[in-house]
């Protein structure tokens, strides 16, 4: 085994297996497949749980040398050899299609366009099984694996992992830098159970606070405190739902360090409070959150003020000057040791005592887990509040697997204000889930570019609201527009005409009302490793239609959003492959939407999205309030029932805040949905579990076709059911 990577989570107990060995193999059985491979290496075979051959490879690995240094050559040949091997889940960024024939391990950002994370796994459709490989080294010095524009003076690249793959008519090949490697091997029949098993190797993800699922209102340029209070009480007065606000460079210090030299500049201040914007944290973040407001802050892998570059120099925590696409040249930390990780602790945590909820953390990619180094120097100071039982959150431009164990999410990079760049939102969204991650989000209306029309905004915040993380973002200026300097108009709702500022409001809306099944759905990726978004394949993977569809995607198993991702409102959309006695309904509606397997034009008012049920899904929604602090709103939760098919749903309720939902703290309510009998029962687990968050009474409202919207309530908290007695017509 090589040394402990960040990619692979800590165990103090494994499944159990059986060695057994005979004079030329070593054979590993375990529940869910097993392994035989030559002790001399040369040879190897994996099989499933019923004893499928998946791979077979007659020649394991060699040893190549390039330049001075040895890589090792491994072979994975697949069984089936009949077939075109289909992978996904190597990782994301714009414009990728779902599928990959290989994967170059980096992290990155290209301002305009976007981030990029790459990793050394995937997971192969048609073979059914997945991969992720860790090797002995993190990053190289080798030039294979430097980048310039300059070729006689290549420049170091620690942002990538020496460890690749590629796809072969036979198999796979990897290529990793060393003599050694450790595979992770992963039979899988389908993408759910490949996603809990990658969950188990590399970390359960964590459940964030509820607020972060509620609307984050971001930009560059919060100037000063009375901006700030204007701006935040403008949310309030326009009822636009928001949770939190986040601050660039201006909360901390009053300027940015784009032009600090290596050395430094004194007036630089990193681990301080601005005062023209708050020259009262303590007081000010308090009043914010009595408005239901929190607050989360910039963080930079690097320094500026000489103090503190003086510190990381005497202790060996600075990275090297002349890096490849990296800021800051000779200012970045090195969080590797784990004292470097508690300086940056100590330092940084009068923010989190002072008020502060969460971090953003921004250009972390000067090597490959420099977010993962980092978030655990910043969730350790979480550790030091409420006992250790706070949850942590923060927001990363990278994934790295392994980071959704420690409760973060991510965002898509600097992205263009472009429908272009809105169009490949939900394509990065789904990479991202079938790599892992479960909480994304992007900067909504672009960060890169003029001013985004009211038409392009009010698109983007709809296909927002069924994103993981919902946030806008914005910059101060457009140097490169045609009028230099232009200030940037905040991506915030009442900042435009009254048809824009009310469709995003209903977007808002939206989103809230889903609060309630997007959690509950976080807490299922925390036990199963299922993602909340997911692509049309993983439901409907016979359907060869929906592999190359990355604009439409489902929330669960059965909620399908197809939001308009160009100008002129008008879409085309896919309703995937169902058995004959199911249908596809128009959301909040009887009306059938179209007939499985086939595609139907729509054209949609900005204040609307395309939304649509199939047959047996439940989903319960709340009431809109204007934060997740004023949850349960009236107490009444509202389950719509789509008819056609049986259907279950799991609500998960806790207090929104601790940890203690990971020792069973959670209030578990099973909806069961018989199509026959024309029921909706439910199962409360741990029903004594009080929070004043928790629904008191359910709603049920039925649609199906041919019949009339039907609804009735009853009390929740203990087990009931609710009977309907609408006959069907077929």
């Amino acid at each position: 085994m090589q040394k402990l990577s960040q990619m692979i989570v800590k165990k103090s107990s494994f499944s159990a297996h059986k060695v057994t060995e005979d004079e030329d193999t070593v054979t590993v059985e375990a529940p869910f497949g097993s392994a035989t491979i030559a002790k001399d290496c040369s040879s190897f075979e994996l099989r499933d749980a019923v004893g499928n051959s998946l791979l077979k490879s007659a020649t394991l690995s060699e040893l190549a040398v390039s330049k001075g240094s040895n890589f090792l050559k491994v072979t994975l040949d697949k069984a089936n050899h009949g077939q075109k091997s289909i992978f996904v889940g190597a990782g994301a960024d714009a414009g990728a299609p779902l599928t990959h024939d290989h994967s170059t391990p980096t992290v990155s950002n290209t301002y305009g366009v976007g981030s990029h994370s790459w990793a050394p796994q995937y997971y192969s459709l048609t073979d059914s099984y997945g991969a992720l490989a860790v090797g002995t080294h993190d990053w190289s010095n080798l030039t294979e694996y430097w980048t310039s524009k300059d070729e006689s003076d290549p420049q170091p690249d620690f942002a990538k992992y020496p460890a690749n793959w590629t796809s072969t008519d036979a198999g796979v090949q990897w290529v990793v830098l060393g003599n050694s490697v450790d595979l992770y091997l992963m039979p899988a029949n389908n993408t759910y159970t490949y996603l809990k098993a990658h969950a188990e190797l590399t970390g359960k993800p964590r459940v964030p606070p509820r607020y972060a699922f509620g609307f984050f209102a971001g930009r560059w340029g919060w100037t000063t405190e009375e901006y700030i209070d204007t701006t935040l009480q403008q949310f309030r007065d326009g009822n636009f739902p928001a949770d939190a606000f986040i601050s660039d460079f201006f909360f901390f210090t009053e300027f940015n360090d784009y032009a600090v030299p290596p050395e430094g500049n004194s007036s630089y201040q990193d681990f301080g409070w601005n005062p023209k914007t708050f020259p009262d944290p303590v007081t000010q973040l308090a009043k914010y959150k009595d408005l239901g407001f929190k607050f989360g802050g910039i963080r930079k892998p690097r320094f500026g003020n000489p103090k503190y570059l003086n510190t990381l120099q005497g202790n060996g925590w600075l990275l090297p000057e002349g890096l490849f696409n990296v800021n800051g040249q000779g200012r970045n930390m090195n969080y590797t040791t784990q004292e470097s990780k508690d300086w940056y602790q100590e330092e940084n945590q009068h923010y989190l005592e002072e008020g502060v909820s969460f971090w953003w953390n921004d250009e972390g990619e000067v090597y490959y887990f420099q977010f993962q180094d980092w978030n655990l120097a910043q969730e350790a100071g979480f550790k030091k509040l409420e006992n250790g039982n706070k949850r942590f959150f923060s927001l990363n431009r990278v994934y790295t697997p392994g980071l959704q164990h420690l409760g973060a999410g991510v965002w898509t990079g600097d992205v263009a204000v472009s429908w272009e760049a809105l169009s490949q939102q939900p394509g990065y969204m789904l990479n991202y889930n079938l790599a892992g991650n479960v909480y994304l989000g992007c900067d909504t209306g672009g960060f890169v570019g003029p001013n985004a029309t009211g038409e392009l905004l009010s698109r983007w915040y709809w296909s927002s609201a069924f994103f993981t993380i919902m946030r806008v973002h914005s910059s101060f200026d457009y140097s490169e527009h045609a009028d230099a300097g232009l200030p940037i108009t905040p991506h915030f709702p009442f900042m435009y005409e009254e048809q824009y500022a009310s469709a995003m409001r209903a977007a808002l809306e939206m989103r809230y009302q889903l609060i309630p099944m997007m959690y509950s759905l976080g807490h299922l990726a925390w036990t199963e490793g299922a993602p909340i978004t997911r692509p049309l394949f993983m439901e409907f993977p016979l359907d060869a239609q929906v592999m190359v569809i990355d604009s439409q995607w489902l929330i669960g198993t059965g909620l399908m959003t197809a939001p308009v991702l160009a100008e002129g409102g008008k879409r085309t959309v896919y309703f995937p492959e169902l058995p004959s006695n199911q249908l596809w309904f128009v959301f909040n509606s009887t009306t059938t939407a179209a007939p499985s397997g086939t595609e139907k034009n729509f054209t949609v008012p900005l204040d609307e999205t395309l939304l649509f049920a199939r047959s047996g899904t439940l989903v319960p929604l709340g009431p809109v309030v204007q934060h997740t602090g004023e949850l349960p709103g009236d107490g009444v939760l509202t389950v719509h029932v789509y008819a056609g098919s049986d259907g279950e749903f799991v609500l998960f309720e806790d207090d929104g805040e601790t940890r203690n939902y990971e020792s069973g703290a959670v209030r578990e309510t099973s909806f069961r949905w018989n199509d026959n009998a024309m029921n909706l029962t439910w199962h409360v687990s741990n029903g004594k579990l009080k929070d004043a968050s928790m629904f008191s009474k359910v709603k049920a409202v039925l649609f199906a076709s041919g019949s009339e919207r039907e609804e009735t309530s009853a009390a929740l908290g203990s087990d009931g059911c609710i009977s309907f007695q609408t006959t069907l017509v077929v």
